[in-house]
This record gives C-alpha cells, sequence and structure tokens, in this order.
C-alpha cells in the first residue's frame, strides 16, 4: 500500500517509515523544513520525501496529489509541553489548524472517502488531576477529559474538528490516543531516554557516577515504539475499526523501577540524587491506561516489555557515546 507519513523525520515516524518498508508498504512522509538535525540528517538520502509546514491546506493538496496515498498517519504536531507553551499560537496553528487544514485537503483530493485517515493524539487528554479525575485509575476511553496543559488541549481539540470532518467526508479514520512511549533515538528530554543518557554517559567516564532525578514514586505507562508503530501500521491499512482507541501497556511503572532496572543493566555502579528543577509540582502521581479496546477490535497488545525497552535505549546511548567521543 501507498502510506503517506506527516512528521516523519521526528521520534515515531522515522520507526514507524522503518516498520512500513519492513512489510514491504510504499511510505511516503513529510518533515516541515530542511535542517541540520539529527533526524533530517537520517533522512537526507531517503526518497519519496515532501516539505509540508502545516497548517497549510493548498500544500497539503499539492502533497496528497503528487502521493496519491490508500492511508494518511498523521503524526506532525508541536509534541512537547514546554515548546506548545512556550509559543501557543504555533502550538495551535500545527495541531489543530494544520489537522484540519490536512483533512480538509484530504476531503479535495479523494471526496469519495476512500483514503483512510490515522491521527496519533495524546493520553494527556484524560483527567488525571491529583485532586480528582481518573488520578490512579485505570484509563478507557470512556474515562473523563480534561487537559491539563497546552498542548493536550491542542490535540483534544483536534479530535473533536477531526471526528467532525471525518464523518462529513464518510472517511474511515482512527484516533490513537497514545500513553508514553520511548526507544532508540527518542528525545533525552524525556524520562526514560533522559535517564539512559546519563547511564551511558557516566559508564563512560564523561559524568560522575550520579543519575539525577525527578520524583521517582510517579508511576506511567510505558510502550515501546516497535508496539506503537505496529498499532499505526494495522490502522493505516485497514485493520482497525475506525474509532478512538488507547495505546498502552496497561501497566503503570514507577519511574524508581526504571532506575533499579538500568542499574542492574549498568557497567558502572552509580548514586541518585533527586533534583529539585526536575520535580514538577501537582503532577498526577499514577497514570496508566487500558488497551483493552484495541484488543478486541484487532488482536493488537503491547509484546515488548521494560527490560526490552530500556536494554535498546542503553544500547543506543552507549553508540551515540562512542561516536561523539571517539
Amino acid at each position: 500500500m501507498r502510506i503517506l507519513v506527516t512528521g516523519g523525520s521526528g521520534f515515531v515516524g522515522r520507526h514507524l517509515l522503518g516498520h512500513l518498508e519492513s512489510q514491504r508498504h510504499e511510505a511516503f512522509f513529510t518533515r516541515a523544513r530542511s535542517h541540520s538535525s539529527e533526524s533530517a540528517r537520517d533522512h537526507r538520502h531517503r526518497p519519496n520525501t515532501f516539505e509540508l509546514r502545516l497548517p497549510s491546506e493548498e500544500r497539503s493538496f499539492e502533497v496528497l496529489e503528487a502521493v496519491r496515498p490508500d492511508a494518511v498517519v498523521h503524526l506532525a504536531a508541536v509534541a512537547f509541553v514546554r515548546d506548545a507553551e512556550a509559543d501557543p499560537a504555533g502550538a495551535l496553528a500545527t495541531n489543530l489548524e494544520g489537522t484540519v487544514g490536512l483533512l480538509r485537503a484530504l476531503g479535495r483530493h479523494d471526496p469519495g472517502g476512500q483514503v483512510r485517515f490515522v491521527f496519533a493524539s495524546t493520553a494527556q487528554v484524560y483527567d488525571a488531576r491529583p485532586e480528582g479525575g481518573t488520578h490512579g485509575v485505570l484509563q478507557t476511553e470512556e474515562s473523563p477529559l480534561w487537559p491539563q496543559n497546552l498542548y493536550a488541549q491542542t490535540k483534544l481539540a483536534a479530535e473533536l474538528a477531526a471526528n467532525v470532518l471525518l464523518k462529513a467526508q464518510d472517511r474511515h479514520g482512527v484516533i490513537f490516543r497514545c500513553f508514553n512511549h520511548a526507544g532508540a533515538g527518542q528525545n533525552p528530554l524525556l524520562v526514560l531516554s533522559n535517564f539512559a543518557r546519563q547511564v551511558a554517559s557516566l559508564e563512560a567516564g564523561r559524568a560522575p557516577p550520579v543519575v539525577g532525578t525527578g520524583n521517582l514514586d510517579v508511576s506511567r505507562d510505558f510502550s515501546s515504539v516497535h508496539d506503537i508503530v505496529e498499532a499505526y501500521t494495522l490502522a493505516a491499512v485497514g485493520r482497525v475499526p475506525a474509532g478512538t482507541y488507547n495505546l498502552a501497556s496497561g501497566v503503570a511503572t514507577p519511574l524508581r523501577e526504571v532506575v533499579e532496572v538500568l542499574r542492574s543493566m549498568a557497567k558502572t555502579s552509580f548514586e541518585v540524587e533527586v533534583r529539585p528543577e526536575k520535580l514538577r509540582p501537582g503532577e498526577p502521581m499514577t497514570v496508566y491506561g487500558s488497551y483493552a479496546k484495541i484488543q478486541s477490535a484487532c488482536g493488537w497488545s503491547p509484546k515488548i516489555r521494560l527490560a526490552e525497552m530500556l536494554r535498546e535505549i542503553l544500547d543506543y546511548w552507549r553508540e551515540e557515546e562512542k561516536k561523539s567521543h571517539g
């Protein structure tokens, strides 16, 4: 099948493109613009690349006309909370207006509604307020919604708009609310990648034998990016019925356990130091989700467990240490 991935030069996009190609699909992707980041260098020789800076509906239409896809997987977004809060107008333009513009362009390109649409949302749309909501409760697709930050608010707004447009176009659409997911190549600002990078650096003797952390009693739902892209692929090829689904592990893992698993893998002993700048006052202590709906719909379930995922991330950062320092 011909599958267009927006935001294909990002962390999840790179893994998705590799998976699609391994399954012998013809994969195309967009990125916002040429730049010198590692993700751009990863793709500089890859064909089937289109520049698309959302929310340009007209450019979206041009890309769709050039690709003529069987499915669109829409990953492109301002995807970090701090980036959205630093530029609220930009986050709204990309996440909400960009999704609307892409779907409007898809309606012009494919008025018969034959092209499937897969949208990456976030589990942060759920109400996980410490004082109530679903804090500490397994979150299902029917759980109350109350996004706590601007990023999540733009994603929920995009979900609502997408549902209206998908219905108007009589188009098969799947919305995924993703819980935390990680793997090789993820931004080290995110917790699993951050911890593993610190371990790799101290193993190499380029940092003191200390891992700086935030609150280790916080528990989160972690899935492997490989499981996540498998779900996106199933939806793109039509194996997932239209609707909204969680992508989750179903397990709340304390960050303290993450550190201990990394400790067992480390070649060097280290201490743990809770650092005030990494603490987030008011954050929910426990967040985790159910994957029962998608498992019932198409058989998907997470396969890769925490230790295997952490081993992959740690090995990635070990290799990056070698590349960076010879």
